[in-house]
């Protein structure tokens, strides 16, 4: 990245010898001498007992404590203290950290606080220079230190060039005198269920789904963690404060507050018993105690809003960051695309010039200055909201990171016109980051049921596996329905997980297999409905010929397995056809597919073929047993109709049911969006109660329990026999021995 195009230049400055940052030659002279002395101080009381920690530390659950402040090598990071060389400058190093490390002194730091930024990290505090030396300039002072300004600009973070300290904004940097890199600013917004489709920088900004976050322009540039540490200014042992002064760097924990060592907090009087290791039991974080579970909807399945411009919006963020690939062009060519909005503005020329064939024209009609020599640049109109006016030469365009001289003020400084030659890199871009919240009860609703469902399928597919008895045709058939649904529920539980460890191709490839597992246990349900129409047309088609039904169940496979695989390998190969529309996107946005017109073409539409085959064999089977029920025997009648009804119970449950999700797809009403997750995460469970909890089952596995224990106790019985006949036969040639 072009770092001029991402930070503000200042030029080189001397800084005079009183100045706290300002070089000085290190001889050993007096003062220096005693610097390094206080610097290595840390180190020399770091050499105490473990047995200083509060005794809780060693108690059942806290075993891990002593390990937060231990150094374990040069590049150890433990989660409580720091072991590298800018730990003295930060005042954070480990009891055990090395003396050779600590090579900055400290009496030349600046005034750097712990603050808690929640649009940097929101897990946690950051290291932070908010305030000026004395002899700043009173106006840079001022807008560096005051905080409660709603300019985003003051909010920006700026990362320094040569110290790596992190600025509360470029103000900071500078009255520090130090040449910086802004941080990138972006807006997260989390929308429920749908977005708008149109927005601007200022409604996002208004908008109360949305916050304004920042990330570093440069991986090299992150935020060092601290935390508050409560400054202990009293205690009544003087033994004790020197301690908590002076001692190592060893923080403890208690209920919303955090001292430098168990020192401090005894100074405090705080009970030695309540203080624990880790921040996250302290309750620090305002707002956020603890990581939020983030399940999956099934509306994710069916729902085309939840992809559309989430898709399209972090597809072009993923490709700004390929330069082997164009960023694609959404917009005609008398309109600019806004990259961090995804919307397309119109190229206008500053008044009174107009913009025709891609020029900046005179009016007609109207008399232009003879002064000016050549026709001003086309322009993208910007904002009052989108840029800030940094001097009477530079503006600074937010969110794109970007500063220009090439721009017109006008309407009393409120808009700027820029010139689009300004706006045509894309190494700077940065994109909204837009995420589908679902509400808890959906999440939750989907987590129980699809966790029950695939408990529910596991143990029918052990019972069907075990019971040799229900490998007919439609038991194969459903066995292979049930491993089908049981590996789509059980990745789509574990997709969120995959998704928040931002493992992006596990996640892809995730996705491509559960859309092979949900596609393929449709075409179970196809197979199935078929074999109903099948057996009970012309005449009930005798299916007991085993060769018959062996060939009939391969034929099955085949089509039930290759037809999934046909769908998902199509999908995969558009995948990577960067122009395509329809291209499914695996993992973009969910470990799932992400656009929704690939969702449309590879899911939906296969989808809602085969429900209405379906209902189609349904209709002519359900005829079929009604027209043959007069000619047939009543015991066959009995028979088939009863194995008609079990296919009749699982037809409703796979192909009825998923009705719900094209129902609601179109209405966008809540409640069927529920019936839909509902009835959907719960199919195992309905499965288990229609095929397993059956006295037809029951008695199969009785009697397989039942042979199974007489076949061991028989072979009991007979090794106890031959144990009794061997014993007597030694007896007796004991005897004849004697």
């Amino acid at each position: 990245m072009d770092q001029s195009k991402t930070h503000l230049e200042l030029n080189p400055v001397t800084l005079p010898p009183s100045h706290p940052y300002a070089y000085r030659p290190r001889g050993m002279k007096a003062d220096t001498l005693v610097s390094v002395l206080l610097c290595c101080l840390p180190c020399v009381t770091c050499m105490v007992s473990w047995d200083r920690f509060p005794t809780s530390f060693q108690t059942a659950g806290q075993e891990y404590c002593l390990e937060t402040y231990q150094c374990e090598g040069e590049s150890s990071t433990p989660e409580n203290c720091r072991c590298d060389s800018d730990c003295p400058v930060y005042g954070d190093c480990c009891p055990e950290a090395v003396a050779t490390n600590q090579t900055k002194e400290r009496d030349v730091r600046p005034n750097i606080s712990c603050d808690y930024r929640p649009d940097i990290d929101s897990e946690n505090f950051v290291y932070t220079i908010k305030s000026c030396p004395q002899e700043a300039d009173s106006n840079l002072k001022n807008k560096c230190e005051n905080q409660n300004g709603t300019d985003v600009v003051d909010k920006i973070p700026a990362s320094g060039q040569n110290s790596g300290f992190l600025y509360r904004n470029m103000y900071c940097a500078q009255c520090n005198l130090e040449n910086y890199i802004m941080w990138n600013p972006g807006i997260e917004c989390k929308w429920r269920f749908s977005f708008p489709d149109n927005f601007s920088v200022s409604s996002l900004l208004n908008d109360d789904f949305c916050h304004v976050t920042f990330s570093p322009p440069m991986k090299n540039l992150t935020q060092r963690t601290c935390f508050p540490i409560t400054n202990v200014t009293e205690c009544s042992n003087q033994t004790l404060m020197t301690s908590c002064k002076n001692g190592p760097y060893a923080p403890v924990f208690g209920e919303k507050i955090v001292f430098r060592n168990t020192d401090c907090a005894r100074c405090q009087n705080f009970p030695e018993s309540n203080l624990t290791c880790s921040m996250k039991s302290s309750r620090l974080i305002p707002f956020i105690t603890k990581r939020k579970v983030y399940n999956y909807s099934y509306r994710v399945l069916f729902d085309l809003t939840l992809h559309t411009k989430v898709s399209e919006s972090r597809y072009r963020s993923s490709l700004v960051s390929d330069s082997s690939d164009p960023l694609p062009s959404l917009c005609d060519k008398d309109h600019l695309l806004d990259p961090f909005t995804d919307q397309c503005h119109e190229i206008v020329c500053i008044p009174p010039f107009v913009y025709e064939n891609g020029k900046c024209l005179p009016r007609a009609r109207i008399t232009i200055d003879p002064n000016i020599t050549s026709l001003p640049c086309t322009s993208r109109l910007f904002r009052q909201s989108e840029f800030k006016i940094i001097n009477s030469s530079t503006i600074i365009l937010l969110f794109l990171n970007r500063t220009t001289r090439e721009f017109t003020l006008r309407d009393n400084e409120t808009v700027a016109y820029v010139c689009i030659n300004e706006l045509q890199t894309d190494d700077s871009i940065l994109y909204t980051k837009l995420t589908a919240n679902f509400s808890s009860e959906e999440g939750l609703l989907s987590f129980v049921g699809g966790l029950l469902s695939i408990t529910c399928l596991f143990v029918c597919l052990c019972v069907y596996m075990c019971s040799p008895k229900l490998h007919n045709v439609p038991g194969k058939n459903l066995m292979c329905l049930m491993a089908s649904l049981f590996f789509a529920q059980l990745l789509f539980l574990v997709a969120p997980i995959i998704y928040e460890m931002k493992q992006q191709r596990l996640c892809e490839i995730l996705s491509i297999f559960t859309h092979f597992a949900f596609l393929a246990a449709f075409f179970w349900m196809n197979v199935m409905s078929f074999d109903i129409f099948f057996t009970f047309s012309k005449g009930f088609i005798n299916s007991g010929d085993r060769g018959r039904s062996s060939r009939r169940f391969r034929f099955y496979s085949l089509y039930a397995w290759s037809a999934a695989l046909v769908i998902v390998g199509a999908a995969c190969l558009t995948d990577y056809a960067s122009d395509f529309t329809y291209r499914p996107l695996y993992g973009v946005r969910f470990c799932w597919i992400s656009n929704g017109k690939g969702l449309l073409l590879f899911f939906l539409v296969p989808i809602a073929i085969l429900l209405i085959s379906n209902i189609a064999f349904f209709v002519k089977s359900a005829r079929s047993i009604h027209t043959s029920s007069k000619k047939t025997s009543r015991v066959l009648r009995r028979k088939d109709t009863c194995k008609l009804f079990i296919y009749i119970k699982l037809s409703t449950v796979m192909g009825l049911t998923w009705c719900f999700g094209f129902a609601a797809t179109v209405t966008n009403i809540d409640v069927m969006w529920y019936l839909f997750i509902s009835f959907n995460t719960l199919q195992g469970f309905f499965i288990a109660v229609f095929f397993v909890c059956t006295k037809k089952v029951f008695r199969i596995v009785r009697d397989g329990a039942t042979s199974i224990y007489s076949s061991t106790r028989s072979f009991n019985l007979t090794k106890s026999a031959s144990s009794r006949s061997d014993v007597e036969e030694n007896k007796r040639r004991m005897t004849k021995i004697t």
